[in-house]
C-alpha cells in the first residue's frame, strides 16, 4: 500500500516537472493554435507542440522586442513619474506639483520616447 502511494507520488513530481499551466488571454490561445495547425500542415515528421513553437518564438526575442514590450506595460501615471524622476536627477530636488504644474503649462514637455 505504502508502495504504491510512493509511486503516485514520483510520478506526479515527474508530471509537475514537465510541464506547467499558464495563463493565456483567448486571442491567445487561438492564435497559438492556429499557428500550430499550420506548423502541423506537412507531410512527414513529429507533430508541432505548443512548447515547440513557443520555444522557437522565444528564442527570436531581442532586447529591443522586451524593451518594446515594458513600454506597453507602462500607464499614464508611469510614464509621469518615470519624466518626474528623470527631471530631477537633471535638475535637482523638485516636488511632484511643481513638476506637473510646469507640464500642465508647457514649461516643459515630456520625452518623445515617453509617449508611444
Amino acid at each position: 500500500m505504502e508502495t504504491n502511494q510512493n509511486d503516485m507520488n514520483d510520478s506526479r513530481k515527474d508530471s509537475e516537472n514537465r510541464s506547467n499551466g499558464i495563463k493565456l488571454s483567448r486571442e491567445t490561445k487561438k492564435s497559438l493554435i492556429q499557428w500550430i495547425r499550420t506548423a502541423n500542415k506537412k507531410e512527414f515528421g513529429r507533430r508541432v507542440q505548443a512548447d515547440d513553437l513557443i520555444y522557437l518564438a522565444l528564442s527570436q526575442l531581442t532586447e529591443a522586442l522586451v524593451k518594446t514590450l515594458q513600454e506597453k506595460t507602462l500607464s499614464n501615471t508611469d510614464r509621469i513619474e518615470r519624466e518626474y524622476r528623470e527631471y530631477v536627477k537633471r535638475h535637482g530636488p523638485t516636488k511632484k506639483d511643481v513638476f506637473i504644474g510646469k507640464l500642465l503649462s508647457g514649461e516643459i514637455s515630456l520625452n518623445k520616447s515617453a509617449v508611444l
